[in-house]
């Protein structure tokens, strides 16, 4: 029965990448502002990297590298969002010091990635992966706030993808991080029906906040 459900909250969230991907490419000569439609190349490397872990998870075919795909996705990943989120920031004011910081992160990803077998989920990465996503997504809201916009929040489409990311890394920071070391003490997590679905659950949530985003992005 666990089982059962963690491959239904699995393929829920396939599901959810899916639409978003069809979705992001009917809307994408309405998305306004330009630069919103930069955020289809996201949705197509997520689908792209989505369908070998689908198949494999489903037990249709044993695809050996879809881990392997999906660990060094990370790299654009944590790259794309990064700078997705800067570049939408209020103001200017410590870019520098952020592009340095990401610099940092991005290099703890890579060696991580490199120093594990990389045809294995590599759960370290996915950590820091998650833990930078979290700075620099509290660091763009913290702005934004501080700025007092003038618009609805809820009608920017940033927004939206900032609050999918940020939910989703304070989710699943402590259960990858709880995970490796589980691993390390040789504890079973796997019958632990919260601890499997929760990550997949939180990709599902975030999903369905880019969907969000794309519709408030939809020129009228």
């Amino acid at each position: 029965m666990a089982t059962l459900i963690s491959l239904i909250v699995f393929n829920l969230q396939c599901l959810v990448i899916l639409i978003t991907f069809f979705y992001s490419l009917f809307i994408y000569k309405r998305i306004s502002p330009n630069y919103m439609k930069y955020f289809v190349i996201y949705t197509t490397i997520a689908f792209i990297v989505m369908v070998p872990i689908f198949i494999k998870n489903n037990l249709i075919l044993d695809l050996v590298f879809a881990d392997w795909l999906n660990n060094f996705s990370l790299i654009f990943n944590f790259s794309f969002l990064v700078f997705f989120i800067l570049l939408s920031m209020p103001d200017v004011k410590g870019r520098y010091l952020y592009l340095i910081i990401f610099g940092v992160f991005l290099l703890l990803i890579i060696s991580s990635i490199f120093m594990n077998n990389a045809y294995l989920p590599v759960n370290s990465a996915f950590s820091i992966n998650h833990l930078g996503l979290i700075f620099f997504s509290i660091s763009y809201l913290f702005k934004l706030f501080s700025n007092t916009p003038d618009k609805d929040l809820k009608k920017m489409p940033v927004f939206w993808i900032v609050i999918g990311v940020l939910f989703c890394s304070l989710v699943n920071f402590p259960i990858v991080t709880l995970i490796d070391y589980f691993l390390i003490r040789h504890i079973n997590y796997t019958n632990n029906i919260i601890l499997r679905n929760i990550p997949p659950f939180a990709y599902l949530v975030m999903y369905s906040m880019f969907l969000k985003s794309l519709s408030c992005s939809i020129q009228k």
